[in-house]
């Protein structure tokens, strides 16, 4: 095929089996220009291509118009549209061509709303999500399972953001992610004080309590949050308090900030903004990108807030080390006219820096990606991951798994001084968060909820070959017990028999990955764990499983082997135990631990980090872009309301 723009031969083979359709959508994808010949869209008569006679004579035909109820109906998915995708409010009245095409598809029946009555149905959708939410809260407290919070401030032009989200398992294993508060600071300081006050009010604004009388600090049972002073201040009244992912990010930025590593990352980001703003330069490497094969990708920004994109950024180097340095050697004298080009020229060590750097912070950045999840359980990831990255972080071999087999680990000695320097910096202030500074409390919420995932029950975590953590096993196991002992433990033993409860499994439950929910498989741990730590050695055996003690349903979980399968669906493998029964080998059905399993709920429910909020707050900065800026603040709080709660 010639292209008629370019003079040149394509040359691009087409998979035959397909009849014309494979041609067609080369030409539709490759060759525009010739493809709007050969349909005749350049014809005089293009208007009507593809057009009948009779559907030509139907567009003057004026449908019958929609019943009030429908228009209603059809007002309120144009609300719940515009608030869902973040566009303004505006649109159906200010874009024309929008309006014309709901005018056509319609045949006039109906027009779409204009920006009063879109606010009226947001305001019915966010009344609609806070009743669904007030709904699951009231469940929650019925089955007597605390749920955890999360929270975060946003601000943005001026208008700035309280927002609060709860976290829970409900009775029927579902994880629930919901928007509580999303209220206007207005003009007040974001000071601990405020953050208390606006988050008490909107919490009892929601209904938001355990008892008759009570507190809406005894209400929750975990709270999330980043580790700002203003934060913990204002949540000082309830549980809990940290972030795993912004803990973890604090030890990344001073690997990120060590000598050697600050100044060549300080690089890579002059050469980003050299590529953002050259136009001639961004395609002259698309060009070689292809050339050699690479993935077409644009140089990654990096972003000072968060360091998962310094780490995207630093990889891109790493994949593109031939693209770039291809660029240098054929535009580099005529890019170096540029000062951002100039004075940040990559040298070798740079581009060693870079590759190693990568294999350095590749965990930690795989880690905080699983830990940022909502919709299935993080929260006994924590400290699995969290020695897993102790140990990788270690100064001992490094593993490049990019690099041909034979030539994937090295040693220490071959590690660029600045990586090994940096690592080790890495390492220490790992243990130093985690290990060391930890307060007991969180300590002993994350070793609680650790051992009641079925995965990490004996405490052993998948990969670790120099970490003994007999003393933190049996601590931990005091903790759980302690516990379960004085607030979940019933009175009189449970029988062992009786009539099934409400909840109790039908029939044979398998608990498999094939069966996993999507969320649970979003959340799969195997391919974390699967990264060795050191060159393979022989496999350890493992001992035999402990008796069963059929004493309470702690004993009898405790004497349970661990599920060896790392993306085990935690939720599901704790449904099916979620009744009265005895086990029934006959269905496939497992022993009942229902006591046990309420704790589970509480626990499990409570989220690693506080990344379900800031994602609600990219939904904010959609909402209240330049477009929309002339809302109010409680005309975005009750838009997120509608977008985030309602069906």
């Amino acid at each position: 095929m010639v292209d008629a723009a370019s003079g040149r031969v394509c040359g691009q083979l087409i998979r035959p089996g397909n009849g014309p359709t494979a041609l067609w959508n080369h030409h539709r994808a490759k060759h525009k220009n010739e493809y709007q010949v050969l349909k005749g869209f350049l014809a005089g008569d293009a208007g009507d291509v593809g057009v009948s006679l009779s559907d030509s004579l139907q567009r003057t035909i004026q449908a019958q118009p929609f019943t009030d109820e429908r228009k209603k109906e059809c007002n309120m998915m144009c609300a719940r549209w515009l608030v869902k995708s973040a566009r303004p409010i505006t649109l159906p009245e200010r874009d024309k061509p929008f309006g014309t095409f709901i005018e056509t598809l319609t045949r006039g029946a109906w027009k779409p709303p204009n920006h009063h009555a879109v606010m009226d149905c947001i305001l019915q959708l966010s009344a609609q999500g806070q009743l669904r939410f007030q709904a699951w809260m009231q469940g929650m407290v019925a089955d007597g399972v605390k749920p955890s919070m999360a929270g975060d401030i946003w601000s943005d032009g001026g208008c700035s953001l309280m927002g609060v989200s709860f976290y829970g398992i409900n009775s029927a294993w579902k994880l629930g992610e919901w928007l509580v508060a999303a209220t206007p600071f207005g003009s007040t300081r974001h000071t601990g004080e405020a953050i208390d006050a606006i988050t008490i009010a909107a919490l009892k604004r929601q209904g938001v309590k355990w008892r008759e009388g009570g507190t809406v600090y005894e209400a929750v049972h975990s709270k999330v949050s980043d580790n700002a002073s203003n934060m913990a201040k204002g949540w000082a009244g309830f549980d809990g308090g940290f972030c795993a992912d912004h803990t973890l990010e604090l030890s990344v930025k001073v690997f990120t900030g060590a000598s050697g590593i600050k100044e060549t990352f300080s690089r890579d980001k002059g050469i980003v903004g050299y590529f953002h703003r050259s136009t001639a330069g961004i395609q002259d490497l698309t060009k070689i990108q292809k050339t050699l094969n690479l993935p077409e990708k644009q140089p990654i920004q990096d972003v000072a807030t968060r360091w998962f994109s310094s780490y995207g950024m630093v990889d891109w180097f790493r994949e593109q080390q031939q693209a770039v340095q291809m660029y240098d050697i054929q535009h580099g004298a005529e890019a170096a006219k540029n000062d951002a080009y100039k004075h940040n020229r990559l040298l070798h060590k740079d581009w060693s820096i870079n590759e190693q750097s990568v294999a350095v912070l590749a965990p930690s950045a795989q880690a905080t990606k699983l830990l940022e999840g909502t919709k299935y359980v993080t929260i006994s990831l924590v400290l699995p991951y969290i020695y897993r990255l102790i140990e990788a972080s270690d100064d001992g071999m490094l593993y490049l798994p990019w690099k041909p087999v034979g030539h994937q680990w090295l040693r220490a000695i071959q590690i660029e001084p600045e990586v090994r320097a940096a690592r080790k910096l890495l390492h220490a202030d790992l243990k130093r968060r985690w290990l060391v500074q930890l307060p007991t409390e969180q300590r002993e919420l994350l070793d609680i909820s650790t051992l009641l995932d079925p995965r990490f029950k004996e405490y052993k975590f998948p990969g670790l070959l120099n970490t003994d953590l007999t003393a933190e096993k049996e601590a931990s196991i005091d903790a759980l017990k302690g516990t379960w002992e004085m607030d979940w433990k019933p009175a009189a033993p449970a029988p062992v028999a009786g009539p099934a409860a409400a909840n109790a499994p039908a029939g044979a439950t398998v608990i498999t990955t094939a069966v996993a929910t999507a969320a649970a498989k979003m959340g799969a741990s195997s391919s974390f764990f699967s990264v060795p730590l050191a060159p393979p050695t022989a496999p350890v055996q493992q001992g035999p499983a402990r008796p069963a003690v059929p004493d309470d349903d702690l004993e009898k979980y405790l004497a349970l082997p661990a599920e060896t399968n790392m993306d085990l669906d935690v939720l599901a493998w704790w449904k099916a135990r979620d009744h009265n029964l005895p086990c029934d080998p006959a269905s496939g059905r497992p022993a009942g631990l229902p006591r046990l399993a309420k704790m589970a709920r509480q626990y499990l429910g409570r989220p690693a980090s506080s990344a379900g909020v800031e994602r609600f707050f990219s939904m904010a900065g959609k909402l209240h872009s330049d477009l929309k800026k002339a809302q109010g603040d409680d005309s975005l709080e009750h838009s997120l309301f509608a977008a985030a709660n309602a069906e």
